[in-house]
């Protein structure tokens, strides 16, 4: 049996070295990636307390676009905070495209968020009046989240505005048997609780006058006021609307 002398011995020792070497040289591009990473996510996070939005998301959003890339996920939640407050700046002023293109991109990090879905559907058909693109995405927001009762109340208003009946009866009813278990877009606060019962209520009353039901519509608000308890003018000026069409009916 053969035995090392002292030169094999510094031959093992050199290849060790020289593969820890290999490592660092091949690791090296990694370490600049990462404190490049880091660099950046600090400087957003700096913006992001100043209130810089616009500057904090041009900063950390090809961090956050890039799959793979060192502290993505804490860029995407950097770009998250900054995209979401720039949604409310936009929409405070206006600026519903613009609100909607913020929404986008954030959908475009967190494909399956719901808040983003239903909160770009919602200004699309409330404050931009266009029907059929949020109806798509009140639709795609279903397809992941079935019981999710805003999308399903986004769908029945399109249909009872365009007087589809029928479709928006389908709407509702799902709308209410989703209160079952719910999936919330936005957090369920008492305040949010209240809003989502109050448009069931509204918009069940809605379809009920426009089937010629009066009496039940009003019968129907009347009742959601009590089982809500403090209501928003929303619901009173629709039970002002009702009591209205049942004088205009006598």
């Amino acid at each position: 049996m053969g035995y090392r002398t002292m030169s094999d011995r510094s031959k093992q020792h050199w290849r060790a070295d020289t593969n820890i070497l290999d490592v660092v040289a091949l690791m090296r591009s990694q370490t600049w990636n990462h404190r490049y990473a880091a660099i950046r996510c600090d400087e957003a996070k700096r913006l992001l307390l100043k209130g810089n939005y616009q500057a904090a998301i041009e900063v950390v959003l090809p961090l956050a676009q890039a799959k793979g890339t060192p502290l993505h996920e804490r860029a995407k939640q950097l770009a998250i905070i900054a995209l979401d407050e720039l949604v409310d700046d936009y929409f405070e002023r206006g600026d519903y495209p613009n609100a909607v293109k913020c929404l986008e991109q954030w959908l475009a990090i967190e494909p399956h968020a719901l808040y983003p879905l239903i909160r770009k559907a919602e200004i699309l058909w409330l404050d931009m009046e266009n029907a059929e693109e949020a109806r798509q995405v009140y639709r795609i927001a279903l397809h992941r989240y079935p019981r999710c009762v805003e999308a399903w109340l986004g769908l029945a208003d399109i249909a009872l505005f365009t007087g589809h009946i029928k479709r928006a009866s389908i709407f509702l009813k799902k709308a209410w048997t989703a209160l079952e278990d719910p999936s919330w877009a936005y957090p369920p606060t008492a305040e949010i609780v209240a809003n989502i019962l109050e448009s069931l209520y509204v918009l069940t009353a809605r379809l009920l006058a426009k089937t010629g039901n009066l009496q039940g519509a009003y019968q129907l608000l009347s009742d959601g006021t009590e089982a809500i308890g403090d209501v928003s003018e929303y619901i009173r000026q629709e039970i002002e609307i009702i009591e209205g069409l049942l004088e205009k009916s006598i």
